[in-house]
């Protein structure tokens, strides 16, 4: 095995290792009879419910927010939350919902403004 795919075997076990702590900090703080989750279907939303899954931490429901059945979150999200037998409810919005009810709470909790933070399809 070379030196580089060493250091990134740790890099990752490092970071795996940093992900369940992190995960299992949000559980002991959440109840699991009302515990959700937000699903995109994505890389992260997929690597957080396997890495709950292994953890033993689960989720009564998630949620996915579309502004369209062309979104590629529907699809995603839809086969995520089948794989992991979480209930799954889709709420569909257009784009001006999205950004005139909705933005100005979400920007008001997080006490900041971040399109990186805030994305929809």
């Amino acid at each position: 095995m070379s030196t580089s795919t060493s250091h990134n075997q740790e890099k990752a076990a490092a970071f795996r290792t940093i992900f369940e702590k992190s995960l299992l900090a949000i559980a002991a703080r959440t109840n699991p009879s009302t515990r959700c989750i937000i699903l995109s279907g994505g890389v992260d939303t997929c690597a957080i419910l396997a890495a709950t899954r292994k953890l033993g931490i689960t989720f009564v429901g998630a949620l996915t927010v579309v502004t369209g059945d062309d979104s590629p979150d529907l699809g995603f999200s839809v086969a995520c939350a089948a794989e992991h037998g979480i209930p799954h409810h889709i709420l569909r919005l257009t784009a001006d919902q999205l950004v005139d009810e909705y933005l100005p709470g979400v920007v008001t909790l997080l006490k900041i403004y971040n399109g990186l933070l805030l994305r929809n399809s």
